[in-house]
């Protein structure tokens, strides 16, 4: 029995990452439907089976070990918040999940399943009790308006990003590299060395904020074209984290709470 890992082709993707989105979808469709708790529970160690198994088999560093951060996006974004943050509340949820406005049927469960998929602060759900969201400078219900608005956001959060990246690379080019670099200089004395790493973090920080946004709005804007998603659906993503009076206010209020729902669960 061999344990090597495979570095993932096509084939690979479809055979150990595609069943696992399947089954979250089918998840998402069940926790709207009635009388599925039961099967909810049942199918939950098959889908947790499905992760595990394609974080076993799968080497998305391709044995370079410089890239090897790689498994760590993967397992971390695709698997232990994308799977087990969201089908565990799924299959233990008590409570139906219930889309604002929209009559239950077995046909909608499966379309709004799309939207559960994505979804991580319950915009238009009856599962987003607690969950601050901001409000919107721009408030509109055209989705043309909204998508000139996204379009403008996305291009400005995308060259910003770009900004951002490019002058934290000034410190240590490897620090924009998949090899990475610490952001201590040991070479410094004492205090221009953690003066250097404040600043490297700093940086960071709206880093963070400009691609998370950017990534945001680019979601928004296939959304709204393709899902025929209204405005309403993508309200901010942060609120004005610089305005924090607080660190509670900051970390559970003004930066985005895509995580709250999963990790509170």
């Amino acid at each position: 029995m061999t344990t090597e890992k495979l570095c993932p082709a096509g084939e690979d993707i479809a055979i150990y990452v595609l069943p696992i989105f399947a089954m979250q979808y089918f998840m998402g469709a069940l926790v709207q439907l009635k009388n599925t708790a039961l099967l909810r529970i049942a199918l939950l160690p098959v889908v947790l089976w499905l992760a595990w198994r394609a974080v076993s088999a799968l080497d998305f560093s391709c044995g370079n070990h410089e890239k090897a951060q790689a498994n760590a996006i993967f397992v971390v974004s695709s698997h232990i918040l994308m799977v087990s943050g969201r089908v565990i509340p799924w299959a233990l949820a008590r409570e139906l999940y219930v889309r604002n406005g929209v009559p239950a049927s077995i046909p909608t469960a499966f379309w709004n399943a799309w939207d559960l998929l994505l979804n991580s602060r319950g915009v238009g759900w009856n599962w987003s009790r607690e969950i601050p969201i901001a409000k919107p400078s721009f408030e509109t219900n055209s989705r043309a308006q909204f998508l000139v608005y996204a379009v403008a956001r996305a291009i400005f959060c995308g060259l910003a990003f770009d900004a951002f990246t490019e002058t934290v690379c000034t410190y240590s080019p490897n620090l924009g590299s998949w090899k990475g670099d610490s952001i201590l200089d040991y070479s410094l004395p004492f205090v221009p060395r953690y003066l250097r790493a404040l600043q490297i973090l700093y940086l960071a920080v709206w880093l963070t904020y400009f691609a998370l946004n950017w990534a945001y709005y680019s979601l928004a804007i296939v959304c709204i074209i393709v899902f025929r998603q209204h405005p309403s659906q993508w309200p901010p993503l942060f609120d004005r984290p610089w305005l924090s009076t607080s660190l509670s206010d900051f970390w559970g209020r003004r930066w985005h709470q895509m995580f709250r729902f999963p990790l509170v669960s």
